[in-house]
């Protein structure tokens, strides 16, 4: 996948969350379609007229920098395989179904594709590098409060009035980073099967979190 199609799945990622709503597949796929570009996969646009974003970065500065390899386990056991020459999706089905409102929601409430500092991703549940496990970030603009919907809005998430706190978990509640963790995909164990295939025997090229995972 190349670094931009990355950073729209990121940010879809982040801006389900900000709906605090669980990223929904289906939606997904009717905002954009797997396609190829050279040796890469990209993920396009489906349609040219609803876009969940309002802007994209078009550069992604010193992106091979943050390649890493890691043990196929880290790749679901389900997981389909691509190879160069396999044949793409077909369109959707006729009738496809796919929750239309938050479809909408998610148009209506469109942020900008950019580099997210990671306590915007701790925030969307895709990061756990996060100094406080039982603390979770909260942000504010000019001192007042700021929900992840509208950081996603920001035309820069450096800016100095965007200010990070650390807020103390509710007494009874599960420290946040557990909660972050669960829901992301757990490393199998080195016995479960491993290879499904194709040419990633040798391992995987992922992109570091700079731009998501």
């Amino acid at each position: 996948m190349n670094p931009f199609s990355l950073a729209r799945v990121c940010h879809f990622e982040l801006a389900c969350r900000g709906l605090n709503s669980d990223p929904d597949l289906n939606v997904f796929r009717a905002f954009y379609k797997l396609n190829r570009s050279s040796s890469w996969y990209t993920f396009q646009v489906r349609k040219k007229n609803a876009y969940c974003y309002t802007w994209i970065t078009s550069s992604l500065k010193d992106w091979k920098d943050c390649f890493f390899l890691v043990d196929d386990r880290c790749i679901p056991a389900e997981m389909s395989w691509r190879l160069k020459t396999s044949r793409l999706p077909d369109p959707l089905p006729e009738g496809f179904a796919f929750n239309k409102n938050f479809y909408a929601a998610l148009i209506k409430e469109a942020g900008r594709v950019q580099k997210y500092p990671e306590h915007i991703l701790v925030m969307g549940w895709i990061s756990t590098i996060w100094d406080e496990p039982e603390w979770y970030p909260t942000l504010k603009w000019n001192g007042e409060a700021m929900g992840l919907k509208y950081a996603l809005r920001l035309k820069s998430l450096d800016s100095t009035k965007l200010d990070v706190r650390a807020t103390k978990t509710p007494k009874g509640d599960p420290p946040y980073l557990s909660v972050v963790q669960e829901n992301l995909y757990q490393i199998r164990e080195p016995t479960a099967p491993v290879n499904q295939g194709g040419s990633a025997g040798q391992g995987v090229r992922v992109q570091f979190h700079r731009y998501g995972r």
